[in-house]
């Protein structure tokens, strides 16, 4: 795929397809692709319009926000604020500074605040953007104008940004965490007809997995497993599909009258990066349970070959070491200490 764009000298097809490969921790060639060849690729390029120079920053901005390193250092906040303010990109300088204002990052030495972040998006003249903003404070606790947002606020908000999917994601997690709308408590009826209603068949299947799993009624009955397995199906999602199974098998819930066994879990996840962490996780479940597949208990040692080598594959493998620590599982022959545990975060 690289060489294909690498003839073409005119567009920045080639700089995309690596940054995508790197941000993803895709292997190519022999190892996985550093920010440096990205940028590297970007800079072959000819093209240096404010495309180019756009692309480089948002490059940037992902490198900051995940940690990685450019030139052997982590990117820091100001040079990605600066580097929007050259492209003259204000919605971009707003979703960035929101981005550092929910993760607590530091700008010139300050914390980047609500207030800050709305009025930078009312200058954009983005309401939808900040009408999501606005729900991070809410859900976050977070003060706009000297006070907290509330629920009701956040519906207006959305209401007036015509943002149907985003309402009823919203009603939902109301629903679902006991928010209150309008001094009443959000329905699954509520929440699934919306869903119905903007056509949104993945968002209705997972909010009825929910309803599932925590035996919530819906339209006058519980949702029954086989029922969101239908609703994956149809949706074509295997990945979600797979993960419900997972559920299914370590809940100990029938499927088509029976129990859902490990075995069958692990042939439906897909071979994508997301399916194979998925995978890892289950198996993670299945050691700690002693659960067996393929007739024999899954160690950790198995466990650990499973778990791909990805800032998500990571942090899963830090949580993996502490429970085997808590447990007494043995790992490469011996127990891990404390100590490992905590040099694995």
């Amino acid at each position: 795929m690289l060489k294909a764009y690498g003839y073409d000298k005119s567009s920045l097809r080639s700089g995309f397809f690596l940054q995508k490969l790197c941000l993803q921790n895709i292997l190519h060639g022999h190892g996985k692709v550093s920010p440096d060849q990205v940028i590297h690729e970007f800079n072959r390029l000819p093209d240096r319009r404010n495309k180019y120079k756009l692309a480089l920053v948002r490059f940037n901005a992902e490198c900051c926000l995940r940690g990685l390193a450019l030139n052997g250092r982590k990117v820091p906040p100001e040079v990605v604020v600066k580097g929007y303010q050259a492209v003259r990109a204000p919605l971009e300088l707003a979703r960035f500074k929101a981005e550092c204002c929910l993760r607590n990052l530091l700008l010139t030495g300050h914390k980047v605040t609500p207030d800050a972040v709305v009025k930078d998006y009312q200058a954009a003249g983005a309401t939808l953007e900040l009408a999501r903003f606005r729900e991070q404070c809410c859900l976050k606790g977070l003060v706009l104008n000297g006070q907290k947002v509330t629920p009701d606020a956040v519906v207006k908000d959305f209401q007036a940004a015509g943002a149907t999917l985003e309402l009823v994601r919203f009603r939902e997690h109301c629903c679902l965490t006991g928010l209150v709308l309008n001094g009443q408590k959000v329905t699954p009826d509520t929440v699934a007809k919306g869903y119905y209603s903007a056509r949104a068949l993945l968002e209705l299947a997972r909010f009825k997995e929910q309803c599932c799993l925590r035996s919530l009624v819906l339209n006058g009955q519980l949702v029954t497993p086989d029922e969101v397995v239908r609703d994956f199906q149809a949706a074509r999602t295997p990945l979600e599909l797979a993960r419900f199974k997972a559920e299914c098998c370590l809940r100990r819930l029938v499927l088509n009258g029976r129990q859902v066994i490990p075995d069958a879990v692990v042939k439906d996840f897909p071979g994508s990066p997301e399916g194979k962490l998925g995978m890892a996780r289950f198996k993670e479940q299945c050691c700690l349970k002693g659960l067996m597949l393929k007739g024999q208990k899954v160690t950790p040692d198995e466990v650990v070959k499973e778990i791909p080598d990805s800032p998500e594959g990571k942090l899963g493998m830090a949580h993996f070491k502490a429970e085997c620590c808590l447990k007494g599982l043995v790992l490469n022959g011996q127990p891990i200490s404390p100590d490992e545990v905590v040099k694995a975060f």
